[in-house]
């Protein structure tokens, strides 16, 4: 099962800034920033969280089912998923909402970076989240156990990079915040 080291937060610096910096630490990989539009449509399930994602970037449209269980924790956590391609999204999503019942639905405006180090690769998000505001991101990807302490160094050295203290952590999805406002 993929893993990740994530980390959430609310944006303390300007998008402006947030942006420079993403470029600054690609610069080794891609430097390059991706704008998606993303529509996560949560699911009620028993254990963790499924949700199936529509995404637009530039004319390509794209969907996927993830399911995640992650921890609601302040600070780096650990996430393990399972995501997979739907070729047919909107028979998928009427199946689920049928069968499970839809939770919620979270849209974004997503700025995706990659970076890397020390052999590591981070996701950075810059996110516009409808009804909840600005927040980044950060998925460094865990291909081995063994590397999840080097993990959670690299989303720390982020955390630093982009100027994030104790109290900006967000400890849980934004489908938590939606259905919680009072927690932002």
């Amino acid at each position: 099962m993929p893993t990740n080291i994530e980390v959430k937060a609310r944006m303390t610096i300007s998008h402006e800034r947030a942006i420079e910096i993403a470029l600054e630490l690609s610069q080794s990989h891609i430097p390059e920033i991706s704008t998606l539009i993303q529509e996560d449509i949560f699911f009620h399930c028993n254990h963790g969280r499924l949700k199936l994602r529509r995404e637009t970037q530039e004319d390509s449209e794209t969907a996927v089912l993830i399911a995640y269980e992650r921890p609601d924790v302040v600070g780096p956590k650990r996430s393990d998923y399972v995501k997979t391609s739907i070729p047919e999204p909107d028979e998928l999503e009427d199946a689920l909402t049928r069968s499970l019942g839809v939770k919620e639905r979270v849209s974004k405006t997503r700025l995706l970076s990659i970076v890397e180090r020390d052999g590591l690769k981070s996701r950075i998000h810059l996110d516009d989240v409808d009804g909840l505001g600005h927040f980044i991101e950060f998925e460094v990807l865990i291909d081995d156990e063994k590397d999840l302490e080097k993990g959670e160094e690299f989303a720390k050295y982020l955390c630093a990079a982009f100027n994030i203290k104790d109290g900006d952590h967000v400890d849980g999805a934004y489908v938590d915040a939606i259905l919680d406002r009072s927690s932002l």
